[in-house]
């Protein structure tokens, strides 16, 4: 037992520890997340919820500096420069989405929709790079970044969707009390969780595939 203790641990173990750590990280961020959110509804009230609110501030800030860290690795790494491209104009859709008020009052009958315009051109490059090259897009998802932005859409939509819907908690907890509020109440947390989880998913996907790749060289 104590010769196994003092082996030295090889390459491969310690990219295996480094890999639980990071994840083990990420859990951490997200619960500290949660705690955070428990600090604010104390001191915001009804406010954190609302529309312009705090969470809504923080929502646009996460989707902003996500957009920014996928278009900077994006600028920086030529193989998947494609996807990441894409992934950017795919949260750049999310920030302008989250502005649906501020929208609705500035910009009528169009609103916010014009932000599919994004995804449609990132698939444009995306497609254009699979038809050189559709390697990048299978280790993209083999890795544990695809993983985790699948959970994360999850979160946003089966959660915080699909649970925050209006007629569902009318159904469950009848007309008395506010279901706007309720809704809010359910479906902005578990938004952020989601934004939160895309945005640890770019470190991965750094870590797991553009450093592993320069690595290789």
């Amino acid at each position: 037992m104590s010769k196994i203790l003092c082996t030295p641990l090889s390459a491969d173990e310690k990219r295996t520890l480094f890999n639980l750590c990071r994840h083990a990280a990420y859990i951490v961020v997200q619960m500290a997340v949660v705690f955070g959110l428990w600090g604010l509804g104390a001191l915001f009230k009804e406010g954190l919820i609302e529309e312009y609110g705090v969470l809504e501030n923080i929502q646009l800030s996460v989707l902003g500096l996500t957009a920014a860290v996928l278009l900077g690795e994006a600028a920086a790494h030529a193989r998947y420069r494609a996807i990441l491209f894409a992934l950017a104009m795919c949260i750049i859709a999310a920030f302008i989405r989250e502005l649906d008020a501020f929208f609705d009052a500035h910009l009528p009958v169009i609103s916010w929709k014009f932000c599919f315009l994004f995804p449609i051109l990132g698939a444009a490059v995306l497609w254009k790079q699979i038809c050189r090259d559709r390697a990048p897009l299978f280790e993209f998802f083999r890795s544990s970044s695809f993983g985790i932005m699948l959970m994360a859409f999850i979160t946003i939509v089966p959660l915080a969707q699909c649970i925050g819907h209006r007629h569902f908690i009318i159904d469950v907890l009848g007309t008395e009390e506010d279901p706007r509020l309720i809704r809010r109440f359910l479906e902005e947390p578990f938004e952020l969780m989601g934004y939160i989880q895309i945005l640890l998913a770019t470190i991965e996907f750094y870590f797991e595939l553009i450093r592993k790749h320069r690595n290789d060289k």
